[in-house]
C-alpha cells in the first residue's frame, strides 16, 4: 500500500506541476502589478486588460504568452495580446530584477528599507519636492541612473517629454507616472512625444500597473534577413531615412542601441523602430554647444558601437545614427544573415535606390568595401 502511495505521488505531482506551468496565464492585479500605483505607468487601460466581474476582458494573451510557463522564461516580460481585432504587444519595460532594483531605489531614497511600499515612498517623494522634476531627479539620482532621456542634463528634453505625456495622461497621478516611466524605461514616453509628426514608433494604445500596450507591427528585420535583395535595399532606405529623420527637428534622437531585432516591419512594407528605450535626446539649441558636427570614427570598437554621451550632448549635430546604422546593419563585404545588406551583388542602380554614400564616409574599411564593389 505504502509502494502504491510513492508511484502515486511520483506520477501525480509532476503532472499537476506540468498542468500549472501549461495552464492558462490570466491578467490580474498581480500580473500588471497594480499595487505599485502610482509608482507605475498608469491606469488608463486596466478596465480593457484586467478581468472584470463577468470574468471577461477585451484583451487576452494569445499564443505562447498565454501559458503560465511564458512568465517564467520570458525575461525580457514582453507578451503578445489579442483584442477581438488585432494582435497587440503588451510590455513589462523592463526586467523583474530591474524592477525590483527600482522598487529598492525607491525606499532607500526616503530612509524606508527595501521592500517597503513603494506607492507611498513616491508619493512623499513627489510631495517633499513640490512636484518639481527637475528638482526630484537632482535628489534622487540613484533613481535615474540609467535613463537615457537624462544623459545630456538638457531640462527642454524633459519639459518636452513631460508636455506629450500630460496631454494623453492626465489624472492626479500624471507626475508619479511619468517619473515611473523616466526611470524605468522611455519608450511609452518617446513613442508619446514624436510619433504625432514622425511615426517611426509602435503607438502606444495605454497602461496598466507595471504594463503598457503599444501596437504589434510585424515581423523584425532579424527574420526578414533572407528576403530577396530589392527587399533588402527597401529596408535600408528606410532605416537611412528615419535616423535622418530622428535629427532634422531641434530635439535630436540618438539610437544607442541598434540591431536587426529593433526595427521590424509592417503589413504595408514601413520600417519602425520596437525597441526605444536605449535613445539619448540632445536640445541642440541648448546654450555652450559645439557648432562643428561631431563625427563618430569608431576608436575603440571594431565589431561594435563605441560612442560617447559627452560628444553627443555638447555638440549641435552628430553623425552617430548614419555611424550607427551602417556599421551595425550594413555588411558590404560577407554574407552574414544578422545584416540587411550582405553578399557582393549589387544591381546598377543601387544608388538611387538608397544613399548609400552616406554610410561610405562614415569610416575607412566602408570607403575601401564601396570602392571595390563590381556592378553586374
Amino acid at each position: 500500500m505504502r509502494r502504491k502511495k510513492k508511484i502515486f505521488l511520483c506520477v501525480i505531482l509532476p503532472l499537476t506541476f506540468l498542468m500549472h506551468l501549461f495552464w492558462y496565464q490570466i491578467i490580474d492585479e498581480t500580473f500588471v502589478e497594480l499595487k505599485t500605483c502610482p509608482a507605475c505607468y498608469g491606469r488608463d487601460l486596466c478596465s480593457n486588460l484586467i478581468i472584470n466581474e463577468d470574468g471577461k476582458h477585451s484583451i487576452q494573451l494569445s499564443g505562447f504568452s498565454s501559458l503560465r510557463l511564458s512568465k517564467m522564461i520570458n525575461i525580457k516580460n514582453v507578451f503578445y495580446a489579442f483584442d477581438g481585432n488585432e494582435y497587440l504587444v503588451l510590455k513589462k519595460l523592463a526586467h523583474d530584477a530591474e524592477l525590483t532594483d527600482f522598487d529598492n531605489n525607491l525606499c532607500t531614497s526616503v530612509g524606508e528599507a527595501e521592500g517597503c511600499d513603494v506607492a507611498l515612498a513616491l508619493k512623499r517623494i513627489v510631495k517633499d519636492n513640490n512636484e518639481d522634476i527637475f528638482k526630484i531627479i537632482k535628489k534622487n539620482p540613484k533613481l535615474f541612473e540609467n535613463s537615457d532621456a537624462l544623459r545630456c542634463n538638457h531640462n527642454n528634453t524633459v519639459n518636452h517629454l513631460y508636455k506629450k505625456f500630460k496631454r494623453l495622461n492626465s489624472g492626479m497621478y500624471e507626475l508619479h507616472n511619468f517619473l515611473t516611466l523616466l526611470a524605468v524605461n522611455i519608450e511609452p514616453l518617446i513613442s508619446m512625444a514624436f510619433n504625432e509628426d514622425s511615426p517611426f514608433f509602435p503607438q502606444h494604445l495605454g497602461s496598466c500597473g507595471r504594463l503598457i500596450s503599444e501596437e504589434y507591427i510585424g515581423p523584425t528585420l532579424s527574420d526578414l534577413s533572407f528576403d530577396p535583395w530589392m527587399k533588402r535595399a527597401e529596408y535600408a532606405r528606410q532605416l537611412l531615412n528615419i535616423v535622418e529623420e530622428l535629427t532634422k527637428e531641434n530635439i535630436h534622437l540618438y539610437l544607442t542601441d541598434v540591431s536587426t531585432d529593433n526595427f521590424a516591419v509592417d503589413k504595408s512594407g514601413t520600417l519602425k523602430i520596437i525597441d526605444a528605450e536605449n535613445i539619448v535626446l540632445v536640445d541642440s539649441l541648448s546654450p555652450n554647444m559645439e557648432p562643428i558636427e561631431h563625427e563618430n570614427e569608431g576608436i575603440g570598437c571594431k565589431d561594435c558601437l563605441s560612442y560617447s554621451f559627452e560628444d553627443l550632448c555638447s555638440h549641435r549635430d552628430a553623425d552617430h545614427n548614419y555611424f550607427a546604422v551602417c556599421k551595425l546593419l550594413f555588411a558590404f563585404l560577407t554574407a552574414l544573415p544578422e545584416k540587411i545588406i550582405h553578399s557582393l551583388w549589387l544591381p546598377k542602380n543601387y544608388t538611387e535606390l538608397f544613399p548609400l554614400h552616406k554610410c561610405n564616409v562614415m569610416q575607412p574599411e566602408y570607403r575601401r568595401h564601396s570602392a571595390s564593389l563590381k556592378m553586374r
